[in-house]
């Protein structure tokens, strides 16, 4: 359904990927016949804005899709989670990561919450209008999701059949059904607090979701721990429409991957042991490769502060791009490809 209306020739959507999905990944990706996909993440609407001039460039009839995140930054600090007292006593278990960056100590005060860029993002895409519009973290009020709906199709994150439920009344076009198995932040939002919340299998959560909305006969996209042929036969036999790809495209040349985090996907790694899922670096559960930053704060990550609050803390030892120091998010199915090409057609 999803490939008829979109024009598609393969049924394989490229995750939107914050910071690796560039425009030269959607178009590239689009060009082979897939969707491409631009995750506008946590970025200011100037530089959101210069990139979809240029994948409007470089996909003039606008068949990509806009992902953006319903994630709330201004909201209270109520959770003991996120109190003075934890924020102090999780940066004295950063100390040796700080030097073994020679990274000076923070000044052990809470920041202000960095802004949400949301209403921005939801404006640039009304005037830019791509085919889809994605979001996660979150539900988009029922009206936004009609307003978008006048010139794209609408697609929610589920993690879970409340959540997929809770999408289906919001009027969503589509839902990403997203197994535990997925490479990089979870698309939840009802149980985010410890990272085993609602981490449930692909191979379970797709047939489930499928019978939860399939009276409203909305299509469900598979993701998580998709990686060749054989997944994509699995999907679509238990009910999927699509499926949704993102660590093959992380170690394209397109890609906007470090070069640390694209070296640690080669054809030595094996993430179906070698990853995590954690909340401990960013304050939302990710699944990542282990490293020593991993090692050292997935035993506290209770009490990491909430995602806005933790990525900011986080910035300046992302920064640095050591290997051994950064959230290096991968599946737990496979390693990146080197080509575009490569990943769509392994998939297809």
């Amino acid at each position: 359904m999803l490939r008829q209306l979109l024009g598609l020739r393969t049924s394989v959507i490229q995750a939107p990927m914050f910071g690796v999905s560039t425009p030269a990944l959607v178009a590239e990706v689009v060009k082979h016949g897939a969707l491409g996909s631009y995750g506008a993440g946590v970025s200011p609407p100037t530089i959101v804005r210069k990139d979809l001039e240029e994948i409007a460039r470089l996909v003039p009839d606008k068949r990509f899709n806009l992902n953006v995140f319903v994630e709330s930054a201004s909201s209270s600090r109520t959770s003991e989670h996120d109190s003075a007292a934890n924020w102090n006593t999780y940066d004295r278990l950063l100390e040796p990561v700080r030097a073994a960056l020679q990274l000076g100590m923070p000044s052990g005060s809470v920041p202000e919450p960095p802004a949400s860029f949301l209403d921005d993002h939801l404006a640039l895409a009304q005037e830019f209008r791509p085919a889809v519009v994605s979001f996660c973290f979150g539900v988009l009020d029922g009206a936004v999701v009609r307003d978008l709906q006048a010139f794209a199709l609408v697609v929610g994150t589920a993690t879970s059949v409340e959540e997929a439920a809770m999408l289906a009344d919001a009027g969503v076009d589509a839902i990403v059904a997203q197994g535990s198995e997925a490479g990089g932040h979870r698309g939840g939002f009802i149980a985010t607090r410890h990272p085993t919340d609602a981490l449930i299998g692909s191979m379970a959560l797709i047939p489930q979701i499928c019978d939860a909305v399939g009276r409203s006969r909305i299509p469900v996209i598979a993701a998580g721990g998709i990686s060749d042929a054989r997944h994509v036969q699995a999907a679509i036999a238990l009910g999927a429409d699509a499926v949704q790809v993102g660590t093959a495209f992380v170690g394209t040349p397109e890609s906007g991957a470090s070069r640390e985090w694209k070296l640690s996907l080669g054809p030595r790694v094996h993430p179906s042991t070698g990853t995590t899922v954690t909340r401990g670096l960013t304050g939302r559960p990710a699944r990542m490769l282990r490293n020593k930053l991993v090692d050292a704060l997935q035993p506290h990550e209770a009490l990491a502060a909430s995602s806005p609050w933790q990525r900011q803390r986080m910035r300046d030892i992302f920064q640095r791009k050591n290997a051994e120091y950064m959230g290096l998010l991968a599946g737990g199915a496979g390693t990146s490809c080197r080509q575009v090409g490569t990943a769509v057609h392994t998939v297809e």
